[in-house]
């Protein structure tokens, strides 16, 4: 299983910015679907305006970390 998480945090990109909203989730859900065996997507909920809250969870040991981003009002 170590293999696979040196692989995930090889393939994270250098960014010189913030995704959007948008790229944010694609990037969250491609990274799941190429490490499917530690890595999923699901909602945790929706906004007022009815979008998906996506959750990323990567592994299952001891220790919980999360981030959220919520999508802004427009």
């Amino acid at each position: 299983m170590k293999g696979v998480f040196q692989r995930l945090l090889e393939g994270i990109p250098d960014y010189k910015e913030f995704l959007t909203l948008e790229e944010l989730d694609a990037s969250s859900r491609r990274l799941a679907e190429r490490f499917s065996e530690v890595v999923s997507v699901f909602s945790i909920g929706e906004t007022k305006e009815g979008r998906d809250i996506v959750c990323l969870k990567i592994g299952s040991g001891s220790k919980k970390c999360a981030y959220v981003w919520l999508p802004s009002s427009q």
